[in-house]
């Protein structure tokens, strides 16, 4: 089975220090796993400073427009692919630990095609596969309607006609204590917005801001991604917020 790995750089000087991590730790924690590494560049690199952040790394540069959105950019890249199996990371995304492309791959070897998470799962909204890095065959993602806008780059990953619900029964979340299934109704230790978030195989921004939150706000997060705030649940989340805001 062949499989490449994208990774997105955005072309803007306040995300250099993202890209600048992510090739830290791909480094550091290698992925275990055979792959080509393709790097699409998105905007215009003028001066070439994003390029010779990859200067130590093996890869191949996809030159894209910067008039859209992470998952455009994605499907673009997909079209262009024959491999067997795809990973797509998204910008601020970087690794903690080696081995984590060796997980996904096995994953998909033991479960066939379908969609693959490493970055945790979440019950908000509906349950899905984060976005920050996930794994298909290309061409499922080249060939998922068009997105033509910020609404709808936000309701591919947790609206109600979602990427993962393409998938249902074939989606699947790669963790590194084993692999939760879609609808993801299993209480998994160390998710996203869960404990450390160590079972994660990658972590991002959004995982840092769950880290650097205070334990009370932790609190709200976690219950949002664990899909309590849905419905009824909204009017639980407005006390619980206003409560944080009283005891600030």
């Amino acid at each position: 089975m062949t499989t490449c790995f994208v990774y997105l750089a955005i072309a803007k000087p306040n995300f250099e220090t993202f890209s600048r991590h992510f090739v830290e730790t791909y480094t550091a924690h290698p992925a275990g796993a055979e792959h080509e590494l393709i790097v699409g560049i998105v905007g215009q690199d003028s001066n070439g400073s994003v390029h010779r952040l990859f200067d130590s790394l093996k890869c191949r540069f996809i030159e894209l427009p910067a008039d859209g959105w992470g998952i455009t950019c994605f499907q673009k890249i997909a079209a262009g692919l024959d491999s067997d199996f795809a990973v797509f990371c998204e910008a601020k995304s970087y690794f903690h630990r080696a081995g984590w492309l060796k997980k996904m791959v096995e994953a998909r070897m033991s479960f066939g095609e379908g969609l693959y998470g490493g970055s945790g799962h979440s019950l908000e909204c509906v349950p899905h596969i984060r976005a920050a890095l996930f794994g298909c065959h290309p061409k499922a993602l080249s060939s998922f309607r068009p997105i033509t806008s910020r609404e709808e780059a936000g309701q591919y990953e947790h609206g109600k006609d979602n990427f993962t619900s393409a998938f249902k029964s074939r989606a699947h979340s790669v963790m590194w204590d084993g692999i939760v299934h879609y609808p993801f109704n299993v209480v998994t230790k160390n998710n996203f917005r869960d404990g450390d978030q160590s079972n994660l195989l990658a972590l991002d921004r959004h995982t840092d801001l769950y880290a650097e939150a205070t334990e009370a706000r932790k609190r709200i997060l976690q219950k949002q991604s664990q899909g309590k705030y849905k419905g009824v649940g909204k009017l639980i989340y407005a006390k619980d917020e206003l409560l944080f805001i009283l005891k600030k």
